[in-house]
């Protein structure tokens, strides 16, 4: 069961998390004001992110953990994931040929093309020589 502390939210590498996650987003953006397409948007994105997290970058590994924080003023309403986990970079990956995707009756893999269709900005911080840890963080504009 995910963990909150200090309004940050801690998870491990188990998709019964999710489900709390997609919870503290809600209530966040909520709380914030955001409008219920962009509350919508917003947790599904995280929704998507986190499960590839768990699945990719922790490999169900229940000791792994990440973390979840939100923050936001008046012109937007951010969410930060943190990892410690092998660097990836959701701004690399090329968006799939929707066609050839579809002609070739493919299952998942739309992740990724899905979050950057729904929220208004990407940013991305791999761990380096400063930080140990891996920054996501997923912007929706007011």
């Amino acid at each position: 069961m995910a963990k909150l502390m200090n309004n940050i939210l801690s998870a491990c590498g188990d998709y019964k998390e999710l489900e709390d996650i997609r919870d503290y987003i809600k209530a966040k953006a909520q709380e914030f004001g955001l409008q219920e397409s962009k509350i919508n948007n917003i947790t599904l994105a995280v929704d998507e992110a986190c499960s590839n997290l768990i699945h990719y970058n922790i490999n169900f590994d229940k000791n792994k953990n990440f973390c979840i924080n939100v923050i936001s003023d008046n012109k937007e309403f951010s969410v930060l994931i943190t990892d410690s986990g092998k660097a990836f970079d959701l701004n690399k990956v090329k968006s799939p040929n929707m066609e050839k995707y579809f002609k070739e009756y493919r299952n998942g893999g739309l992740g990724i093309h899905i979050i950057k269709k729904i929220v208004d900005k990407i940013e991305y911080k791999a761990s380096d020589s400063k930080s140990d840890t891996n920054l996501l963080k997923l912007t929706m504009y007011i």
